[in-house]
Order: structure tokens, then sequence, then C-alpha cells
């Protein structure tokens, strides 16, 4: 995956998906770009038991409303985000870039936004730990053939084709608006690493409509996956950072 400086004059034709990586840790040093929340942000903010995703919500909410300026060409302050029925935050209609779509996911040190105008979104990033029983997971919550084809790989390779399965998974389940409990086994994919990315399918989509997908690698040791169900893309990656002059302008 390539993760690229955004180019002074970024524009998204609607043929094209544009997927963001934000790094947590460190935390960005300028004080304004983590600061720039609505009030209710900063109250989600202060709510957390936890400061590290206190942390993380911050940097990566302050990232999401930069980079949602640029496509809206308006201040990133003044973008109004609503919520959906699993809590993912949306553009709310009715104001300047209120045609994007947009998916957001992090995952410790790592945050990644995608964003498009040709349909719905999604987006997951997953840190691979290795503590795990991936086959007996597997089987919990995989489809019988996925988790037939895990078991039979050696321990490492489980480890990639797992997370591997689950970040399409869940982007797919995103972009469908649905959450983790209508069920990972609603979608069907193919774990063996060496398989190009595909779905197989995805139960209670429209079939006649086929998946884009795009696996990740936004750092070492990390799986991560976009998805998007409607026309072919271009799919980009950029690195977001809060001293680029690109974002002062908003």
């Amino acid at each position: 995956t390539h993760w690229d400086a955004p180019p002074v004059c970024l524009t998204m034709p609607d043929d094209e998906a544009h997927v963001w990586r934000v790094t947590v840790d460190p935390p960005p040093q300028t004080p304004d770009a983590v600061q720039a929340l609505t009030l209710e942000e900063q109250a989600r903010v202060a709510a957390f038991q936890n400061a590290d995703r206190a942390t993380q919500f911050t940097v990566v909410r302050t990232a999401l409303r930069q980079i949602l300026s640029l496509y809206a060409e308006a201040p990133s302050i003044m973008l109004r985000l609503m919520h959906d029925r699993m809590g993912r935050p949306a553009m709310a209609p009715g104001q300047p870039g209120d045609d994007l779509h947009f998916s957001v996911a992090h995952s410790k040190a790592i945050g990644l936004i995608a964003v498009t105008r040709a349909g719905p979104i999604g987006v997951d990033v997953e840190f691979m730990g290795a503590d795990r029983d991936f086959s007996a997971i597997a089987r919990r919550f995989f489809l019988s053939t996925e988790a037939q084809i895990l078991s039979a790989m050696p321990a490492d390779a489980q480890r990639i084709a797992f997370y591997r399965s689950w970040t399409i998974k869940e982007a797919c389940l995103k972009a469908m608006g649905w959450g983790l409990a209508e069920g990972l086994a609603a979608v069907e994919t193919n774990p063996d690493p060496a398989a190009p990315p595909h779905t197989v399918r995805v139960r209670g989509a429209n079939a006649s409509v086929s998946w884009e997908l795009a696996v990740l690698q936004p750092a070492r040791e990390y799986a991560a996956a976009a998805a998007l169900q409607g026309p072919r893309v271009h799919w980009r990656g950029f690195t977001w950072n809060p001293d680029n002059p690109l974002f002062q302008a908003w």
C-alpha cells in the first residue's frame, strides 16, 4: 500500500476512493490541531475513562474534520456530523460536502479514514495480535468453509489470514450500515492470503452489484481493508499530517 502526502490541489473524482492513514502515537505536536472539536465532541473526550482512548478519539476526529473540510471546501469546525443507528458518524444533509460518504476505524496507534462520492463505504483496521486461538474464533464467528481453510494453515499464516478476513468482513458490514451483531458470517471471504481480495457473498446485499475491495497495510503488524459496493473505483492512499499547510486553510 502506498501512503502518499496529499497533493496541493486535492480533488476526488466520482470514480475514486481515498483512504487516509492517521498516526495516533505519538500524537501530533500542534496543539490547535487536536483541539478543533465541537463542544459536544470535547465533552465526549472528557467522558473517556481511559487516557489512550481519549487521545485516540481526539486525534482521529480532528483528522476526520480536517480531511472532510478539504473535500467540502468548508471550515472543519463548521461541518455538521450526525450518527447512524450504530453510532457511526456521517455528513448531515444540507451543507457543503453532504455528498461525501466516509468511514472511520482505529486500532491502537493507527486510524484510517475512507472517503468517496461513489457510494457507502466501509473501512476497518486491526492490530494483528498473536495471543489468540484464531481457529477457535473462526469456528465460532466465521463460515464453516472459512474456518476449515484457516485450520489447515500453519500458526503464523493463520494469524495473517484471520485478520485479512476479519477486516474485509467488518469493512463490508460498515458499508452496508450494519454492525457486528448482524453477523460476521453474513460476509463470505477467501482467507487465503495468496488469493485476490474479493467477497464471495454478502447475505442481504444486492447480488447484482459487485464489491470493490482494497486490502491495506497501514503499518507493520496491522491489517486493514476498505469496501465499497458499487462502481469500480481507483483507490488512493494518503497520510494525514496536521502540520501540512493544506489543512491550515480550513
